[in-house]
């Protein structure tokens, strides 16, 4: 088991953020192949990954271009933007010293906005792949706090169609997200979503999406199975009171 470090990367690095001064290596990725002017030893010095790509006998170690073509875009973006003490989530102000004026939008600092719970879900993958355990353990906190802050944007108003048919549309968009497109890198992040869900499913199981919902992504409609049978330490949540659960009303199985 690799030990997570206590601290997130400097912030006096930031102004080398996709700056050519010293760049030893240009990243390219998505589809659009957006490139980023970046730094071996700052990449190493915050990803295992990346000092295992580096100092190994890889290809990468001495290439001036790599190319990252397996990872969400923006969950990569806000990766390697957290590399150098940037947030990771898109609400920081880029130096006046970089030269990425206009930077590719990622992520969502508004934890009322649904993109924030995809864009955790995916930035949670790719601090796994790259061996970020910090960053991992910050997205995995945002995708819980942003699933508590979904189900509370809806709560009293279960019984309007119209706000219980957008409830649905998100839940089916996330769930798309942490269910199929990411299979089991995410599933540890599953207890959350469908959790909170439980707590409103008798508002739901009527619903024609919802109904539609459930056969389309099985795997949640077992979680939400379990949580009706049988409440296993995986799968707590607190029950709603008027006031947010803490993240003590959340147990997940440990990472080995």
């Amino acid at each position: 088991m690799v030990e997570m470090d206590d601290h997130d990367p400097p912030t006096h690095n930031a102004h080398y953020f996709n700056n050519a001064a010293l760049s030893d290596v240009t990243i390219h990725f998505g589809d659009d192949n957006e490139q980023l002017k970046l730094h071996r030893v700052i990449l190493a010095s915050s990803s295992e990954h990346f000092r295992k790509m580096f100092e190994g006998g890889f290809a990468e170690a001495t290439a001036k271009d790599i190319h990252l073509e397996d990872d969400d875009p923006e969950a990569l973006y806000g990766l390697l933007a957290w590399c150098y003490g940037l947030s990771y989530n898109g609400s920081h102000t880029f130096p006046v010293h970089t030269n990425y004026e206009e930077p590719l939008y990622y992520g969502s600092g508004d934890l009322d906005d649904e993109g924030h719970l995809t864009y955790m879900a995916y930035l949670y993958v790719a601090a796994d792949k790259y061996l970020m355990l910090q960053l991992k353990e910050h997205a995995r906190q945002n995708f819980q706090w942003a699933t508590i802050r979904f189900v509370e944007r809806y709560h009293g108003v279960y019984t309007d169609p119209e706000y219980l048919s957008e409830f649905v549309d998100v839940l089916e968009e996330v769930a798309t997200v942490v269910y199929d497109a990411l299979r089991d890198g995410a599933q540890k992040l599953r207890p959350y979503l469908a959790s909170a869900v439980h707590e409103y499913i008798g508002y739901l199981v009527d619903d024609e999406h919802f109904k539609k919902l459930m056969v389309d992504i099985p795997e949640l409609s077992r979680d939400l199975l379990v949580m009706g049978t049988k409440r296993t330490p995986g799968y707590t949540y607190l029950n709603y009171t008027g006031r947010r659960p803490t993240l003590d009303g959340f147990v997940v199985p440990e990472d080995e």
